[in-house]
């Protein structure tokens, strides 16, 4: 790999890009990359075009050098512009790009005396106009570990230029001021919000441009993650400061299923009786015992234009879930009294989150709007790096949530008789479905300050409802901590509007041990499968989702379909 290692021989903080044309047979072709670390692999008429070319391949964390297989279905042979994008953190760093025969053997790309996929190191005639050459955040409907507070969208000339002047920008239906950029052949806009914005919100943009030759092109997109603190008045609030330590709020009701470690009660011993639950302490006497939990804020974060600060941030007394200095696991509920919301349209919640991350636990707020009969979710923390995968993803980025809440490493423990755990879902008590994979919010392991967040979250079912509860969970098996201070209650603005472009269903397969594959999707329809592309199709018996499948003989092809 040219400049590789560095002038001080260091493989650390790398990153690569590959562009190439390969010639592709008709069908099915089965490609690998062999990573250390991350990499992601694109087709598309530009593959560089962040909103229209096709990512087919996809490792997003750390690890050693390792396979990842994926299945690109080729409807015509031909020469496909191909795009791969490689990251070495630290450590080893390694890239191997190829496809697998059909006897199993892999061989590089280009390796022809093997009879290896052709590649071309580029085309004669370039084949594009102007290309949106990145968007943040990025034009997927999840969220990522840290939100933005603005829209950035980057075009690149092509072949042919762009009209600078033609470029506008819609967000959500609104056009919004834009700062715009041109410097050589790269053209950007940037929209920081004014109003508040919910990371778990559905945004839709719409970018039209005309280039040189007077073509136009018109991309639309949906994506999450803006966050942008702008708060009324709350109309409630609750800093925990007028209770005694280890008692709770009149209504709120704790549940703990936590192991026991040092018998009896020691307000002054993290590991005793005093902590199997959640419980109002004082800032104090926790950082007496574990000064950690204060570490933070969070760098960056504003509320209403003012910084958020340690002395802003949380004081007094706190809710608090110890994890970190116990032994077995450390399971966790606390149950708010109804709140009255009858006359508050647009709910929403803040919170000041004292959270750290680990990779074996989960921070959850769920949310009911019937008296405790029925739950949704608020937010749900998981560890984004771990490269076992606490968060699942489906091919277009979104968050596979049946896979990531069915499967974990956590915490065990019996509720009335049923044994639960060690998968994350068992702690919720929302439905376990696709829909969850939008309330999905990445954290760093171990890191004691990134989850120390001014957290702001709509209710998007609770406005003008009479009997409102939140629900707070943790869970883990010695894995750090949750505090939550300074809740409030809020009337805010309408949410984004629905319309837009709805994402179509995502179908994916995964190899897995012993030559099994599990198939996944997201979006909406059900199954279908037929022996040949062409049909005749039928709906699967099963429609479980995920599924784990035995190749037999002959060829078998599956699509989501209304």
């Amino acid at each position: 790999m040219p400049g590789v290692p560095a002038t001080d021989t260091s493989t650390d903080g790398l990153a690569a890009e590959i562009v190439t044309y390969l010639e592709l047979p008709a069908g099915f072709v089965t490609m690998g990359i062999n990573s250390d670390d991350g990499f992601r692999t694109t087709v598309g008429t530009q593959p560089a075009d962040q909103l229209t070319a096709q990512v087919v391949g996809q490792f997003d964390a750390t690890r050693g050098a390792a396979d990842t297989i994926f299945y690109i279905n080729v409807q015509e042979a031909g020469v496909y512009a191909f795009r791969t994008v490689y990251e070495n953190g630290d450590g080893d760093a390694s890239l191997e790009w190829y496809t697998v025969k059909d006897d199993g053997t892999p061989v590089l790309i280009n390796d022809t005396a093997n009879s290896g996929i052709k590649a071309y190191r580029k085309a004669t005639v370039p084949p594009t106009g102007p290309y949106v050459r990145f968007v943040d955040p990025p034009p997927v409907a999840r969220q990522y570990n840290q939100p933005n507070s603005s829209i950035t969208v980057g075009i690149s000339d092509g072949a042919t230029t762009l009209v600078d002047s033609t470029v506008t920008l819609e967000i959500n239906g609104a056009t919004p001021t834009l700062i715009k950029q041109r410097s050589g052949t790269a053209y950007t806009l940037k929209y920081n919000l004014q109003q508040v914005a919910f990371p778990t919100d559905l945004n839709h943009a719409k970018l039209v441009f005309q280039d040189s030759v007077g073509t136009w092109t018109t991309n639309q997109w949906s994506f999450c993650n803006l966050k942008n603190v702008v708060l009324p008045a709350p109309a409630y609030r609750e800093d925990f400061d007028s209770y005694a330590e280890f008692t709770f709020p009149p209504g709120w009701n704790a549940v703990n299923f936590t192991s026991t470690d040092t018998p009896g009660e020691d307000p002054g011993d993290l590991s005793s009786d005093t902590y199997k639950g959640w419980v109002i302490v004082s800032q104090s006497r926790l950082s007496d015992l574990k000064s950690r939990i204060f570490d933070g804020p969070a760098a960056n974060q504003f509320s209403n234009s003012v910084p958020v600060t340690a002395e802003n941030f949380s004081g007094g007394n706190l809710l608090y879930a110890e994890s970190d200095t116990r032994g077995g696991s450390q399971v966790q509920f606390i149950y708010t009294k109804a709140y009255d919301l009858s006359s508050v349209t647009n709910a929403a919640i803040s919170f000041s989150s004292l959270y750290e991350q680990n990779q074996n636990s989960m921070g959850a707020v769920e949310y009911s709007i019937d008296g405790g009969q029925s739950w949704l979710p608020v937010v749900y923390y998981l560890d984004s790096v771990d490269a076992g995968g606490d968060i699942y993803y489906n091919a277009d980025g979104t968050v596979d949530a049946v896979r990531t809440f069915t499967h974990g490493d956590s915490a065990m423990w019996i509720d009335n008789g049923v044994s639960k755990g060690p998968a994350y879902g068992d702690a919720l008590a929302a439905p376990i479905t696709q829909a969850l994979g939008r309330f999905v919010a990445p954290r760093l392991d171990d890191d004691s300050a990134e989850g120390k967040r001014l957290e702001i979250y709509r209710l998007e079912q609770a406005g003008l409802k009479s009997d409102v509860r939140l629900r707070f969970a943790q869970m883990g098996t010695g894995s750090w901590y949750f505090g939550v201070d300074n809740l409030a209650f809020y009337g805010v603005p309408t949410p984004p509007p629905s319309t837009g472009e709805i994402p179509a269903p995502v179908l994916s397969l995964v190899k897995v041990s012993g030559g099994k594959l599990t198939l996944s999707w997201s979006g909406a329809g059900a199954l279908y499968e037929a022996p040949a592309p062409t049909g005749a199709w039928t709906k699967s018996a099963d429609q479980s989702n995920p599924q784990t499948i035995t190749p037999g003989d002959g060829s078998k092809f599956y699509k989501i379909a209304p």
